[in-house]
């Protein structure tokens, strides 16, 4: 076994558990006779971070093919690993921290902090591209674009602002996903 796959499963720990309640927290939402319907902005986000702490995986095993593994740079993807766990661990109701409530509620009241997490994320990734790939490539641009979307999402109080975000994301999101593979520097 090799120092790099030593290392990361620390990394698989974390970001597992990070998935594991993002899936819990689906199973609650769908399984709960409590909720007022479905709010389909937090099940998008909810599957905005899955898809990252999915992604994160494949970007890991890329990075240890080119570069070694520092101290600094271990603590770096830890850090990324724990930001997607805490946005995973928010994101979605659980029996305790949503008795009663709708999940448009629940957003309003928890879930917006895991766009915080996922926003911390990104300004993080944005930083580990900028020494791998320079801060300047299209892929750190279009990130910098999405971070200015997820902030305003967390902080806006009205719907509207937050449905035409959340759309805006998913649009952007998806045209940097397509233009880059899972190589370092392009996170």
């Amino acid at each position: 076994m090799s120092e790099f796959e030593v290392i990361t499963i620390t990394l698989s720990f974390i970001l597992g558990l990070g998935i594991t309640q993002i899936l819990s927290g689906m199973v609650e939402v769908i399984r709960s006779p409590k909720r007022e319907g479905l709010d389909w902005i937090p099940l998008v986000w909810a599957w905005v971070i899955f898809l990252q702490a999915m992604q994160i995986w494949f970007w890991m095993w890329a990075d240890a093919q080119v570069r070694e593994w520092t101290g600094l740079w271990y603590s770096a993807w830890v850090g990324l690993a724990s930001l997607l766990f805490l946005a995973g661990g928010l994101i979605l109701p659980n029996r305790i921290s949503a008795e009663g409530e709708s999940l448009g509620q629940y957003f309003e009241r928890t879930g917006r902090q895991a766009l915080t997490a996922l926003s911390s994320f990104m300004v993080l990734a944005a930083v580990v591209n900028s020494f791998t790939a320079g801060p300047f490539t299209l892929s750190n641009i279009l990130l910098y674009v999405l971070t200015l979307i997820v902030v305003t999402v967390t902080v806006s109080r009205k719907r509207p602002v937050r449905a035409v975000g959340t759309i805006l994301y998913i649009g952007i999101g998806n045209l940097r996903a397509l233009r880059r593979p899972g190589i370092p520097g392009r996170m």
